[in-house]
């Protein structure tokens, strides 16, 4: 079935072995959407209760590029939302929102990211933002991977997003391979990170107003990153003396955990933090069944100053290190506990009211 046009009711219930829209559907009370294949979204579903359901692969994504924009596609639901997909789910450049509840769920992977669209010259231009608001609770799931790469995900109440693989949260990256889209999650309740495998969170805002869970299989990774080094230079005298000024600052992309509530990390494997400030309103702690990693990024400034007056040439040269470490803060408890190391280079921990405690099976 494909659907370039309107259909409008007051409940609306599709069935089709495979669904396209490219218009719009709505009711004002429940949309029901379901394909025995695949269904893909180009254009705009909307209703009271909204469930889209696909027996292979369910997509959603801005259509097309006119004038270097791309045509928005949405999913809203003033209630409750369902999108189910029985192999892959991706939704690209769609706005996802529900006043209520929401579930998406994937048997196998689950990818969240922008457009990437090109004009009639075939150039690339910047595409449409991916975004999924609830009112109230959120679930994320994936039975393999769930990749959240620039994305904007807020809910009112409590957010779980699960995958039974790998759970990344990283960027949007341009063809240059720079960021471009920072992830976003921000909950008004608890978040709930989980991976059967590993859990990657890199250059992304993470909030939770409640408390904040996060927890891998194997490796858990927070990973802060050296942003690209800034030049800047001019020129200036000091009487017949000409001074060439050049400097060079480097700043990090620090890699912050938020939690109103209580802040736990666990893996099965190691923990990695590299440069990456965890602060919890309440208690913190950090476990892993190997090792537990705390290590550091160098920042580097420099200045060279450069005098020239007739046959005198002279360089002036400064160079600044600044080592960041990860910094723990807690409101109160602050716990960490691994079944063989605990290393912490140049790392901070602080506690409002509770006290600090370190265990290893091996060394600390």
């Amino acid at each position: 079935m494909s659907n370039q046009g309107v259909i409008a009711g007051a409940d609306v219930s599709v069935t089709a072995g495979n669904l396209l829209n490219q218009g719009r559907i709505s009711g004002t009370g429940t949309v029901s959407l379901q394909a025995r294949n695949d269904l893909l979204n180009q254009g705009q579903i909307q209703g009271r209760d909204v469930a889209l359901a696909a027996g292979n692969n369910l997509v959603s994504e801005a259509s097309r590029a006119i004038n270097g924009a791309g045509i928005l596609s949405g999913i809203s639901a003033s209630n409750t939302l369902q999108l189910m997909a029985g192999n892959d789910m991706t939704l690209t450049g769609t706005r996802v929102q529900a006043g209520g509840s929401a579930a998406l769920i994937a048997g196998n992977n689950l990818s969240l990211t922008p457009s990437a669209l090109r004009d009639d010259n075939g150039l690339l231009r910047g595409g449409d933002a991916v975004s999924l608001i609830t009112g109230k609770d959120l679930i994320v799931s994936a039975g393999n991977d769930l990749q959240l790469h620039g994305v904007t995900i807020k809910a009112g109440g409590s957010a779980a997003l699960q995958a039974g693989n790998d759970l990344s949260l990283t960027p949007a990256t341009g063809l240059d391979g720079k960021p471009t889209t920072r992830t976003s999650i921000s909950t008004g309740d608890s978040l709930q990170l989980t991976a059967g495998n590993d859990l990657t969170i890199r250059q992304a805002e993470v909030k939770a107003g409640g408390d904040l869970i996060a927890a891998a299989g194997n490796n858990l990774n927070v990973v802060s990153v050296l942003n690209e080094t800034e030049t800047d230079s001019y020129k200036s005298r000091n009487g017949k003396t000409r001074v060439t000024t050049t400097t060079t600052t480097q700043t990090i992309d620090q890699q912050a955990l938020t939690a109103g509530g209580n802040l736990i990390l666990s893996a099965g494997n190691d923990v990695n933090l590299v440069a990456a400030k965890l602060d919890a309103g309440k208690g913190l702690g950090v476990s892993a069944g190997n090792d537990i990693n705390a290590s550091t990024l160098t920042t580097v400034d420099t200045s060279d100053v450069l005098e020239t007056r007739k046959r005198f040439r002279q360089t002036t040269s400064t160079r600044d290190e600044t080592v960041h470490g990860t910094e723990f803060t807690a409101g109160g408890n602050l716990a960490m506990q691994a079944g063989n190391d605990i290393t912490l280079t140049a790392a901070s921990a602080a506690t409002k009211e509770g006290g600090i405690t370190l265990a290893a099976g091996n060394d600390v």
